[in-house]
């Protein structure tokens, strides 16, 4: 099938603006701060070591910088429309409202055993399900009368807690808001056990964990046993064990319909989630191991060392085979990668010797055409710590050292796959900068068009001179 035959992106369309977004000072005893970058459609948030900056998009003005009141380090955070759900190394989760500008809720979800016990990373997700009429076990810690309750809409906060260490312990809770707000003139954080008038239900898991990932009402893990759990985040019930795959499960992702699981047998496999039927197994051409996998509603993507990978998840097709950036033959650090239906952003950061390369490679998802490579310029003082991509922005954190700056760089294509917008909302608080970011390949169509006209009108203004001259 011809490139012509696929729709395109509007991405394909456009040279980005690239500037940079100064970051507040970082507290000086952080000689390596922890970076995490996450956006909603109207935020972008940035953690570094124990503080959050909460950006407007689509202008990056900052807003407000927040921190835990006793100034402890954050985990792990999610953003969903004005809620900000943070996971704090002390055990406590707070719940910030980004429209009002206030912690609605801090309280204990981790014991004081459970900090002891586990060195612990964690993972927390703001989902909001679907209202149904569901079936509530008889352990389940959940309140609601005989057994049966409505699916709510409020937010919940699924918290994914594990051992590092390869112990295979694994907690898995969902949390809803306490009726009770954080005060605070009052702010002084809870002390002793967490708070079970928040906690729904526990999930109970079984086995080594390996991967997860939640959406909607939807929470599933990968396990060292081959198979996948599936359970339902209301009811807490295990809805599907997934049996298939000949090795440890080791990437996992969802959508609406679909699981999507990676083995290290070297096969993908799509299972349907309301019949648990393996719809279709795929055989990656790469010999090199699994980095990233990522699902759209359409199309799924897999990355590995040697190439990026493209099947249609409906017919079990591959629809294109890309090889990767040339730096992602040496080792690599930090990888992004965001996938829709339209476009394909691979975001990398990787190392030779003393030497960074990073930056973001641009495709459409459909034909596998290539639109774009561009290169982050690093000198020797900087490091990136985060990457970002989503339906408009393209960002990374750097982060100076020997008392150099922080910053976002920020490419703004000003275009939206998802929701159409105008070009009307591009930063503006930000002037350009001087020296932008180099391009490896000057291969987008916007360039090639620009170049095709200033040929024509070279043309125009020579014939109009030929013309009067005579």
């Amino acid at each position: 099938m011809s490139s012509s035959s696929f729709a395109h992106s509007r991405w394909e369309e456009q040279q980005p603006r690239r500037f940079s977004v100064p970051l507040p000072a970082i507290d000086k005893g952080l000689s390596y701060p922890r970076c995490k970058l996450k956006c909603s459609r109207t935020h972008c948030v940035v953690a570094v070591g124990n503080a959050i900056h909460l950006y407007s998009l689509p202008d990056f003005v900052l807003q407000r910088t927040i921190r835990h009141p006793s100034g402890v380090a954050l985990d792990d955070f999610d953003v969903h429309n004005s809620l900000l759900a943070v996971l704090f190394f002390d055990g406590t989760l707070g719940i910030w409202d980004v429209s009002e500008g206030r912690w609605r809720s801090i309280t204990w979800v981790l014991s004081d055993a459970d900090l002891k016990e586990l060195r612990l990373c964690s993972n927390i997700r703001i989902i909001v399900p679907a209202p149904v009429q569901v079936k509530v076990s008889g352990s389940s810690p959940s309140t609601e009368e005989n057994g049966v309750v409505a699916g709510e809409e409020d937010p919940k906060f699924v918290s994914w807690m594990y051992e590092t260490a390869g112990s295979g312990i694994v907690k898995c809770r969902v949390w809803k808001q306490p009726n009770l707000e954080f005060e605070e003139q009052n702010s002084q954080a809870p002390t002793g056990t967490p708070d079970r008038s928040t906690l729904v239900r526990e999930i109970d898991t079984i086995g080594r964990l390996r991967c997860f990932d939640t959406l909607g009402g939807t929470t599933a893990a990968g396990f060292d046993d081959c198979t996948i759990r599936v359970w339902d985040i209301i009811s807490g019930r295990c809805k599907w064990v997934l049996l298939g795959h000949l090795e440890k499960v080791t990437k996992l992702r969802l959508n609406s319909s679909k699981v999507c699981s990676a083995s290290d047998d070297n096969t993908i496999r799509i299972w349907d989630l309301a019949t648990s039927e393996c719809l279709h197994i795929l055989q990656s051409s790469s010999s090199s191991s699994f980095l990233d996998l990522h699902l759209a509603s359409t199309y799924l993507t897999l990355l590995t060392y040697e190439a990026l990978e493209i099947w249609d998840i409906n017919s079990g097709q591959q629809t294109a085979y890309m090889n990767p950036p040339k730096p992602l033959s040496g080792f690599v650090m930090d990888s992004y990668l965001h996938v829709d239906d339209q476009k394909t952003v691979l975001g990398y950061r990787e190392t030779y010797g003393d030497n960074e390369a990073a930056g973001f490679v641009l495709w459409n998802t459909q034909s596998g055409n290539s639109f774009g490579d561009y290169t982050l310029t690093l000198d020797r003082w900087y490091t990136v710590h985060g990457l970002y991509s989503g339906p408009r922005f393209c960002i990374a954190i750097l982060v100076g050292r020997r008392g150099k700056a922080h910053h976002l760089k920020v490419l703004d294509f000003g275009v939206d796959d998802d929701i159409h917008s105008d070009n009307s909302g591009r930063a503006s608080r930000q002037d350009e900068e001087d020296d932008p970011w180099p391009l490896e390949q000057q291969n987008t169509r916007w360039h090639r068009m620009s170049i095709a006209g200033c040929g024509v009108l070279y043309y125009v203004l020579v014939a109009s001179v030929l013309y009067f001259s005579i």
